[in-house]
């Protein structure tokens, strides 16, 4: 049996096809002209199972063809403008963002050196055109015209990186989906996946990913949820989270695009997050105490009043990072500091990667992993957590979020006088911190000596737990479930 596009590799079956020279500018093209996928079928394999794989195999190229065919014709269009207006300027002479102002210069600095650097353009003649032609008005600019004026942009534009195409708005979601290990099968994967294409479709459709083009897009975006009457609040969240996937891409393509996030009005103020007075603290670690509440909710729940965690994050724990027994850990090792280690791809900022070290409530925390229950928790989704919880806290604080516990830990740490830096190292904050100077602090932060520090630093801070609670765990009343 002869099967065209296929080859052996080490005694595997590839499908392999060349994309056609219609798409060789489209920016998921551009650079990669031949398609490759492994088959999964060995050489020695029967007839039937190499065919089934390969109309398989095939009918996904055809259909990722026509996707490329009949989406982002625009795009298509835009992207082969770009590669030839980029020729233009390299064969002046002339290269992308040497009109651009570096922002990290003096104005005179900048003056001179745009000054400089436009003599230089007019001289090499490349848009001359655009410089010195007159077209009335009404008049549609030819083809030529277009290119010098894309080129002109070019010239403004942050120097682009030559080593990496242009991505679409497209493309995002990939890269995203995948350092993040998002998961399109589960509920929350297809929440967020949701979320994002509604984003895609309300931003006015994939684009180039330009500065001009991106930020246009969020405002598009934004602009068209609350014409839906969706809530300020609702609106700012779901914006951040699409903000967080767009500047993935950014960073992991090297591009030089930075986005602000439009005003929008009825947004909550994170930094006005009700924040729980002493007394309420104290209620809520009776509440822990209690038995009132299942396990897995009252560990968590530790958590985040000593250490400032917040759900997601606890979520995420993974079981090699927990070492809460003195001796006769899982890791082989004795630890005099019982600790959790906060630390994987998914974190919001690699700030945020730190050391959890609970004083007052570590025998809670300990029963509540040990739980069932908590299994079950590390796979619900962000909404479900966030109800619970909301539920147990609003019944001491009616104005209580799930961040009032975050903030309430940064405050007792600026009441006690707890240093900056190691403020940071408990609540992975980075406001008011010389990075560089954290980033020496973390490479030693789970030794002996760095976890005593941390450990002090806990124990004032949540004295007052420490000193307040029962000395009595009562068992968890399944009849009084909060």
């Amino acid at each position: 049996m002869k099967l065209k596009y296929i080859m052996e590799s080490r005694g595997h079956w590839l499908y392999q096809r060349r994309f056609p020279r219609r798409l060789a500018q489209h920016p998921q093209v551009q650079g990669k002209p031949i398609y490759r996928k492994a088959l999964g079928v060995t050489t020695d394999a029967p007839e039937a199972q190499l065919l089934k794989a390969w109309e398989s195999a095939n009918t996904a190229f055809e259909s990722y063809i026509d996707t490329l065919e009949s989406a982002n014709i625009d795009q298509l269009s835009q992207a082969a403008k770009i590669v030839k207006a980029e020729a233009l300027l390299k064969t002046k002479g002339l290269t992308s963002g040497m009109l651009h102002k570096d922002p990290s210069l003096t104005t005179d600095q900048q003056d001179a050196l745009f000054d400089d650097a436009l003599l230089t353009v007019e001289h090499s003649g490349a848009l001359d055109k655009m410089f010195y032609s007159m077209r009335a008005e009404g008049v549609a600019m030819t083809p030529q015209e277009e290119i010098e004026g894309l080129a002109w942009k070019l010239l403004h534009e942050p120097k682009r990186n030559t080593g990496t195409s242009v991505p679409l708005l497209s493309d995002c979601w990939a890269h995203y989906a995948t350092t993040k290990e998002i998961d399109v099968k589960t509920r929350e994967g297809r929440r967020k996946h949701k979320m994002w294409l509604e984003f895609l479709s309300l931003s006015g459709g994939d684009t180039v990913m330009t500065q001009e083009n991106t930020q246009l897009a969020i405002e598009t975006y934004v602009d068209a949820m609350l014409k839906r009457d969706v809530t300020g609040s609702t609106v700012d969240t779901w914006t951040r989270k699409n903000l967080a996937i767009l500047r993935h891409t950014i960073k992991k393509t090297k591009q030089r695009i930075v986005l602000e996030k439009p005003g929008i009005a009825g947004a909550t103020d994170y930094e006005d997050d009700y924040v729980l007075t002493e007394e309420e603290e104290l209620a809520l670690i009776k509440t822990i105490r209690s038995g009132a509440l299942e396990p897995y909710k009252a560990a968590v729940l530790s958590l985040m009043l000593e250490a400032g965690c917040i759900p997601s994050e606890i979520q995420r724990l993974e079981p090699f990072n927990v070492h809460i027994e003195t001796t006769g850990c899982q890791c082989g090792k004795d630890h005099p500091v019982p600790h959790l280690i906060l630390k994987n791809k998914k974190m919001k900022t690699k700030a945020r990667a730190r050391v959890l070290v609970p004083v007052a409530t570590l025998d809670i925390i300990k029963i509540g992993m040990a739980d069932t229950g908590w299994t079950k928790f590390q796979q619900m989704s962000d909404s479900n957590v966030s109800h619970q919880l909301k539920t147990i806290l609003k019944k001491i604080a009616p104005q209580a979020t799930s961040r009032s516990l975050r903030h309430g830990c940064r405050n007792r740490l600026m009441a006690a006088g707890i240093p900056l830096d190691t403020q940071a190292l408990i609540g992975g904050w980075t406001s008011g911190v010389n990075m560089v100077q954290l980033g020496y602090g973390r490479a030693g932060v789970t030794n002996d000596r760095t976890l005593k520090m941390l450990h002090q630093a806990m124990t004032e801070i949540n004295g007052a737990f420490i000193g307040k609670q029962s000395s009595v765990i009562l068992p968890f009343n399944k009849g009084k479930t909060v």
